[in-house]
């Protein structure tokens, strides 16, 4: 794990980048952008919000933009703790967060233009 500080306006990950980290927002605003709409953020996260786990779990490329609305201070988990971590919790909440995973991808597929839903 490792701490880092990114200034309003920078990208946490970009869409297409491999997905080897989940965050975890310490301090600050982040906004998830579609390829379909890079003006508006779809989503707003904030502090204790985590993010970036979907195309980790399902070793599939990003396919949206992480962008720092304000000054964030974020802690970047590697793929291999992250995995390690989840494979020490309860089997109940294994099953709970494969669920929603799952289902974050059936809706991306269902707003993703042809081609960008296999960068989930």
């Amino acid at each position: 794990m490792e701490q880092i500080t990114l200034k309003e306006g920078q990208a946490v990950f970009q869409v297409g980048e491999q997905s080897n980290h989940v965050f975890l927002i310490l301090d600050g605003i982040v906004g998830l952008y579609s390829p379909l709409d890079m003006t508006l953020p779809y989503q707003q996260l904030f502090q204790g919000d985590v993010f970036g786990e979907t195309g980790l779990i399902k070793n599939k490329l990003r396919c949206a933009k992480a962008l720092c609305l304000e000054e964030c201070e974020i802690l970047r988990i590697s793929k291999q703790d992250f995995l390690r971590r989840l494979d020490s919790c309860d089997p109940l909440l294994r099953r709970l967060l494969n669920t929603k995973v799952n289902q974050s991808l059936k809706d991306e597929r269902s707003t993703s233009p042809v081609g960008v839903s296999e960068a989930a």
